[in-house]
């Protein structure tokens, strides 16, 4: 091998080197910075206590406060029994009730008194002593009035009555509850009494034998009509 081709072998592994070494020098130099950067601390977010480990501390623990809290608290979810009814309703009457009612004019009378008697509420006396036609007072409607219709219940009972007003006479008088009695002098009964009684009934045929008659009929509604409601 003669020496120029040697140094020209030479050359070229020189050449070949060079380029290497400087194809790793770029490739270095290019290279993003990959050192390590700690990341800045963030403290962690603070967890709340379960509503159900402090109320588990609380019942375990109670103060006299947090005791009274937690009963009134468990009373409160508590189902709690219906109250009881302090009126009745249409549905609840009978049909001999209704039967009365209907006969007697007084339909209008039982209905009020189904939205008006309080069958809870207490009075001081129990039960009132009721006079059927009223003892005073007075109501028009056309040519018949309450007065007329006292005078019926005097005429027909003077003779056959140990009161000295025969208004008063047992026959024209019935005892009822007083959350009855409260709500019963009302136009409804006022308008029935006066047309059940309706002016001189006594003086026509049979005319006292009806008003004996009616008066009984509606003793008799009154006191079914209490029994109802007590």
């Amino acid at each position: 091998m003669s020496l120029i081709t040697v140094v020209g072998w030479a050359v070229t592994v020189i050449t070949g080197i060079g380029l290497i070494g400087y194809g790793i020098y770029k490739a270095t130099k290019s290279k993003p910075n990959t050192k390590f950067i700690t990341p800045p601390y963030v403290p962690p977010k603070l967890v709340p206590k379960p509503k159900v480990i402090s109320k588990v501390i609380e019942v375990v623990s109670p103060t006299a406060a947090t005791a009274l809290k937690l009963t009134k608290a468990v009373i409160d979810v508590l189902p709690q029994p219906c109250p009881p009814p302090t009126h009745k309703d249409w549905n609840d009457v009978s049909d001999e009730l209704k039967k009365l009612a209907k006969a007697l004019g007084m339909v209008g009378v039982l209905n009020y008194l189904l939205s008006k008697v309080d069958i809870i509420k207490k009075y001081k006396n129990l039960k009132n002593h009721h006079h059927i036609v009223l003892k005073t007072g007075n109501f028009i409607l056309g040519l018949n009035t309450m007065e007329s219709a006292r005078k019926n219940i005097r005429e027909t009972l003077k003779n056959s009555t140990s009161k000295k007003d025969a208004i008063n006479d047992e026959r024209n008088m019935v005892w009822v509850h007083t959350a009855v009695h409260v709500h019963m002098h009302t136009i409804a009964y006022k308008t029935s009494i006066v047309l059940l009684f309706n002016r001189d009934l006594y003086l026509q045929k049979e005319g006292k034998q009806k008003i004996i008659s009616r008066l009984s009929t509606l003793k008799e509604f009154l006191k079914k009509m209490d029994d109802f409601f007590f």
